[in-house]
């Protein structure tokens, strides 16, 4: 009897332990939501509206028909480079509040890397020669990387977008994919202001930062946090060399089959 009694107690204990981590887990994943919620909610309403306010502003300027040639031309140049800023902006907080919502789901499939990477080139040929960047691309022929198109457009549109953003006027921004006995590695590489790279252990634990570009371009942290959780969730390797006033390199690695 009392064998099954000690049984019996410890069984229960076992059954309320149980029940008490499940609690906590819940608890832990509903404070995430929270803290989530709450910063795509601080980004809407800085960031998001700081852009509109600068599409507004220029609108009016444009609207107000005291511009010479010259003055409309380069106007219309910032409201194309705001406008693309505004869209970026709003893509990536739209897919990171999806991925909040729903969860991650990777779809791996084999992408042909060249056709990604020289469209991204495509997009951001504009904004490169208003910069009047020196943007280049060295690509090996027919690289096919397995992996989702989704998260790797985003990845590599984050990169170029930043690496073109932190560069000055007359600076160069090279994209660089070869591939290797065990990886396909793909390089970012600009002359551009540098940053202390100890700062990536802040985004990689979820604290979001955001830096004017050199042109006063407005970003948002966002971007390297779902660089990095992204590059995680695919399997990539990811890598960053940088310092102040010396530009900066990304090299992202995928493993071959």
């Amino acid at each position: 009897l009392m064998v099954y009694i000690i049984d019996s107690y410890r069984s229960e204990r076992t059954k309320l332990l149980e029940a008490k981590d499940e609690i906590l887990a819940q608890k832990q994943q509903l404070e995430n939501l929270n803290k989530q919620k709450d910063k795509l909610l601080k980004i809407m309403s800085h960031d998001l509206r700081g852009s509109i306010a600068v599409l507004q502003s220029l609108s009016d300027i444009m609207a107000s028909g005291d511009l010479d040639a010259k003055e409309q031309e380069d106007l219309v140049a910032k409201f194309q480079s705001q406008t693309r800023h505004s869209r970026s902006l709003l893509d990536n907080m739209l897919f990171w509040a999806k991925n909040q919502i729903s969860g991650m789901t990777i779809r791996k499939v084999e992408v042909l890397l060249n056709t990604v990477i020289e469209e991204l080139y495509d997009s951001h040929l504009v904004l490169a020669q208003q910069k009047q960047i020196d943007f280049s691309l060295d690509l090996d022929d027919e690289l096919v990387v397995v992996t989702d198109w989704d998260y790797l457009h985003i990845i590599l549109r984050n990169l170029i977008q930043n690496a073109l953003k932190f560069t000055s006027v007359g600076g160069s921004v090279s994209i660089q994919a070869s591939s290797g006995k065990h990886f396909t590695t793909i390089s970012i590489k600009d002359t551009g202001v540098g940053f202390d790279t100890s700062i990536l252990k802040n985004v990689r634990t979820g604290e979001t930062m955001s830096t004017s570009g050199t042109e006063g371009e407005q970003g948002t942290g966002l971007g390297l946090g779902m660089i990095y959780e992204y590059a995680y969730q695919l399997g990539a390797k990811i890598d960053c060399v940088s310092s102040k006033g010396q530009g900066t390199v990304f090299t992202i690695q995928f493993p071959h089959k």
